[in-house]
């Protein structure tokens, strides 16, 4: 693990960033990196609410939702351009649900700049810390969204799961639910990565409940 944060780091992925992640997370975000040969862009925001808007937001200290861009670099012609950007959605509940089923995660983004990358380059996990071992473990993985549109995707997430304790007669509750969303957006033509930046504004998540 300690060395996938120092070649992330070496990719300029901030250290209070990854410190916050829990190791599925930091390894799923490692391989991508790895192999996309991808690098830190920014943070885009990110939100965390109730599907009921009486209730407003969810509060961070029980819902830490962060989105990150990464971009994978190409050179045409002696210059540096975005081949693609990888959006990682995680999220980690700091104080778990007492009420537990199925939530939504969407991430948007602006058509007229950015473009679904496929099917192929998406991903999204659910964790659940077991309450046997204290070790995570990946319960649920998606290879396209359940829902696509222009300009955003939505995946189902669900916080349901538990394990058993004591050799196998006992089933116990997960003692930590997280979960990430990965997907990749290609630019609408040729960005350079010296005078045509793009705001990670353009992109933002939302988690509901």
């Amino acid at each position: 693990m300690e060395e996938m944060k120092a070649f992330l780091l070496s990719r300029d992925y901030p250290s209070d960033y990854l410190d916050a992640l829990i190791p599925p997370q930091i390894a799923v975000l490692y391989e991508t990196a790895r192999d996309k040969d991808a690098y830190f862009y920014g943070f885009m925001p990110a939100k965390a609410s109730h599907a009921n808007t009486s209730r407003g937001e969810i509060p961070a200290d029980e819902l830490d939702v962060t989105a990150a861009v990464s971009y994978c670099p190409i050179r045409a012609d002696g210059a540096a351009y975005v081949g693609e950007f990888l959006v990682s959605v995680c999220y980690n509940w700091e104080k778990l649900p007492v009420i537990r089923g199925r939530d939504t995660i969407t991430v948007n983004w602006d058509s007229s700049v950015l473009k679904y990358g496929g099917d192929q380059n998406f991903t999204a996990y659910d964790y659940f810390r077991h309450p046997g071992s204290s070790q995570w473990e990946t319960y649920k993985t998606w290879k396209q969204p359940n829902a696509l549109g222009q300009g955003s995707v939505r995946i189902d997430t669900y916080l349901d799961s538990g394990g058993y304790i004591d050799s196998g007669t006992m089933w116990g509750y997960a003692t930590g639910l997280a979960g990430a969303v990965n997907i990749s957006l290609d630019p609408n033509g040729m960005l350079s990565l010296k005078t045509e930046a793009v705001d990670p504004a353009v992109i933002h998540a939302m988690y509901t409940r």
